[in-house]
């Protein structure tokens, strides 16, 4: 699923962190993030692996887990991942998509 540039900017509007930007702010966002599609199943990150990104659930559900411990559901409009984006150290968690899901991904690098 490809989201258009104004979807992208309608779904970031809903973030209450977000609220007070101007739109020249969400443009600039919407043209940063990359769209992901993932599988129910499908490992989004492991336990260990670098950081670095923040994730918005734009469909689906993401859990949070370690090994069989799941810490967070997270349904469509949440989001998830290092506010910062500043250092990437190693992940405390596993991320995995608990049905099929897309998400909005900003990294350093967009």
């Amino acid at each position: 699923m490809l989201l258009c540039l104004q979807t992208k900017i309608e779904l970031l509007k809903k973030f209450g962190f977000l609220a007070e930007q101007k739109m020249e702010v969400f443009e600039f966002l919407a043209k940063k993030v990359e769209t992901q599609n993932f599988k129910a199943g499908d490992s989004i990150f492991s336990l260990g692996d670098q950081g670095g990104a923040v994730y918005v659930v734009v469909k689906g559900c993401i859990q949070i887990h370690d090994q069989d411990h799941v810490f967070i559901e997270l349904p469509e409009g949440r989001s998830f991942g290092e506010y910062a984006l500043i250092e990437s150290e190693e992940r405390t968690a596993s991320a995995k998509a608990k049905k099929d899901s897309v998400l909005l991904k900003c990294t350093q690098e967009n």
